[in-house]
Protein backbone atom coordinates (compact mmCIF):
# COMPACT_ATOMS: atom_id res chain seq x y z
CA UNK A 1 0.00 0.00 0.00
CA UNK A 2 1.39 3.45 -1.31
CA UNK A 3 1.36 6.36 1.30
CA UNK A 4 -0.47 9.58 -0.48
CA UNK A 5 0.38 13.02 0.23
CA UNK A 6 -1.69 15.61 1.58
CA UNK A 7 -4.10 17.93 -0.89
CA UNK A 8 -1.93 20.73 -2.37
CA UNK A 9 -4.27 23.42 -0.85
CA UNK A 10 -3.18 26.63 -0.73
CA UNK A 11 -4.91 29.59 1.60
CA UNK A 12 -5.04 32.74 -0.13
CA UNK A 13 -2.12 34.35 1.26
CA UNK A 14 -0.15 31.47 -0.52
CA UNK A 15 -1.74 31.89 -3.59
CA UNK A 16 -1.17 35.14 -3.20
CA UNK A 17 2.66 34.93 -3.21
CA UNK A 18 2.67 32.17 -5.55
CA UNK A 19 0.95 34.44 -7.75
CA UNK A 20 2.87 37.36 -7.25
CA UNK A 21 6.37 35.34 -7.73
CA UNK A 22 4.99 34.00 -11.23
CA UNK A 23 4.07 37.50 -11.91
CA UNK A 24 7.79 38.82 -11.37
CA UNK A 25 9.46 35.96 -13.06
CA UNK A 26 7.39 36.68 -16.60
CA UNK A 27 8.79 40.19 -16.01
CA UNK A 28 12.43 39.17 -15.45
CA UNK A 29 12.74 39.99 -11.87
CA UNK A 30 14.68 36.76 -11.09
CA UNK A 31 17.40 38.18 -11.46
CA UNK A 32 20.47 38.12 -8.98
CA UNK A 33 20.30 41.40 -8.20
CA UNK A 34 16.01 41.37 -7.98
CA UNK A 35 16.95 39.43 -4.24
CA UNK A 36 19.26 42.13 -3.12
CA UNK A 37 16.90 44.57 -3.66
CA UNK A 38 14.05 42.69 -1.94
CA UNK A 39 15.89 42.45 1.45
CA UNK A 40 13.48 44.70 3.17
CA UNK A 41 10.50 42.75 2.19
CA UNK A 42 12.46 39.96 3.17
CA UNK A 43 12.35 40.74 6.71
CA UNK A 44 8.31 41.66 6.22
CA UNK A 45 7.54 38.32 5.46
CA UNK A 46 10.22 35.45 4.90
CA UNK A 47 7.34 33.18 4.31
CA UNK A 48 6.66 34.85 1.54
CA UNK A 49 10.17 35.55 0.23
CA UNK A 50 10.74 31.89 0.39
CA UNK A 51 8.14 31.18 -2.48
CA UNK A 52 9.24 34.21 -4.54
CA UNK A 53 13.01 32.50 -4.11
CA UNK A 54 11.34 29.01 -5.10
CA UNK A 55 9.67 30.16 -8.01
CA UNK A 56 11.90 32.25 -9.04
CA UNK A 57 14.73 30.00 -8.83
CA UNK A 58 13.19 26.93 -10.64
CA UNK A 59 11.51 29.19 -13.17
CA UNK A 60 15.03 30.21 -13.85
CA UNK A 61 16.42 26.83 -13.94
CA UNK A 62 13.03 25.34 -15.59
CA UNK A 63 13.94 22.61 -12.75
CA UNK A 64 12.42 22.48 -9.68
CA UNK A 65 14.47 24.32 -7.14
CA UNK A 66 14.83 21.30 -4.51
CA UNK A 67 17.60 22.89 -2.96
CA UNK A 68 14.94 25.85 -1.41
CA UNK A 69 12.40 23.31 -0.77
CA UNK A 70 13.43 22.82 2.60
CA UNK A 71 12.80 26.67 3.37
CA UNK A 72 9.42 25.79 2.23
CA UNK A 73 9.04 23.50 4.46
CA UNK A 74 10.16 25.38 7.23
CA UNK A 75 7.34 27.64 6.27
CA UNK A 76 5.39 25.33 6.85
CA UNK A 77 4.13 23.63 3.24
CA UNK A 78 4.04 20.16 2.93
CA UNK A 79 5.53 18.32 0.29
CA UNK A 80 2.30 17.93 -2.31
CA UNK A 81 2.14 22.16 -1.69
CA UNK A 82 6.13 22.13 -2.75
CA UNK A 83 5.20 20.06 -5.83
CA UNK A 84 2.29 21.99 -6.68
CA UNK A 85 3.97 25.19 -6.89
CA UNK A 86 6.50 23.79 -8.42
CA UNK A 87 4.44 22.54 -11.19
CA UNK A 88 2.89 25.68 -11.56
CA UNK A 89 6.30 27.79 -11.73
CA UNK A 90 8.09 25.59 -14.54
Amino acid sequence: MSSLLPPPVLNNREWSAVADALREADACGCAPHFFRKRNADVAADPRREAVRRFVCTTRRRRTPARDLADGLSTHGFNPAQIDAIALLSL
